[in-house]
C-alpha cells in the first residue's frame, strides 16, 4: 500500500499494482493474462490502498487451479516490460488530469490534508513528477521489498476441497 512509499515515490504501490498485469514469466504479455482468465469465463482485479494492495481472481470452480498458478506467477514474477511502463506512465497521468472531475474526489483529498499535514503518507497524491520518475528500478525494488510470501494474507472463497486447496497453496 501506499504507506510505504517515500514521498518522492508517491503513487509507486499503485503503478506497481498496474504493471503486474502486463505480463509476467509463464504469460509474457498483458493479452496472454487476459486470454488465460477470460477464457475461463473469469476476471481478474487489483485494488491499492493505504495499508496494503488486493488482487484477486474469480474463476469458475474446474479452473481453480490454472488460476491460481496464473495468479501465483503474476504476483512472484512480473516482468515489467520497459515499453508497457511508458504506457503505464501515461494512463497515470491521464488519471491525474481527471482527479479534479469529482467533488468529493477533491474534498477527499484536501480533508486528508488537512487532517494529517500535507507530508503525511496519507495526505500524499500522485503528481506528474512523481510518475515521471518511476523507473522500472522503482518497481523491481518495491516489489521486492514487499510482494513476498511472509508479507501476504490469502483468502479463498468457493467450491473446492479444503485438503486441494492447501495442498495447492503450499
Amino acid at each position: 500500500g501506499s504507506r510505504y512509499e517515500d514521498a518522492a515515490e508517491a503513487g509507486v504501490s499503485h503503478f506497481l499494482e498496474h504493471m503486474l498485469f502486463k505480463g509476467c514469466s509463464g504469460w509474457p504479455t498483458a493479452l496472454a493474462i487476459a486470454n488465460e482468465i477470460e477464457g475461463r469465463g473469469g476476471y481478474l482485479n487489483a485494488s491499492t490502498g493505504y495499508e496494503y494492495t488486493s488482487y484477486w481472481i474469480k474463476v469458475g470452480a474446474r479452473h481453480w487451479q490454472q488460476s491460481l498458478e496464473l495468479l501465483a506467477d503474476i504476483l512472484r514474477n512480473p516482468a515489467f516490460p520497459e515499453d508497457k511502463i511508458k504506457i503505464a506512465k501515461e494512463e497515470q497521468k491521464a488519471g491525474i488530469s481527471r482527479r479534479n472531475d469529482e467533488p468529493m474526489t477533491i474534498a477527499r483529498r484536501e480533508a486528508m490534508k488537512a487532517v494529517f499535514g500535507a507530508d503525511h503518507p496519507m495526505a500524499r497524491h500522485t503528481e506528474y513528477a512523481t510518475i515521471a520518475a518511476v523507473t522500472r528500478d522503482d518497481l523491481v525494488t518495491f516489489h521486492a521489498k514487499y510482494y513476498h510470501p511472509n508479507n501476504v494474507y490469502l483468502g479463498v472463497v468457493g467450491d473446492f476441497e479444503t485438503a486441494k486447496m492447501k495442498e495447492k497453496i503450499a
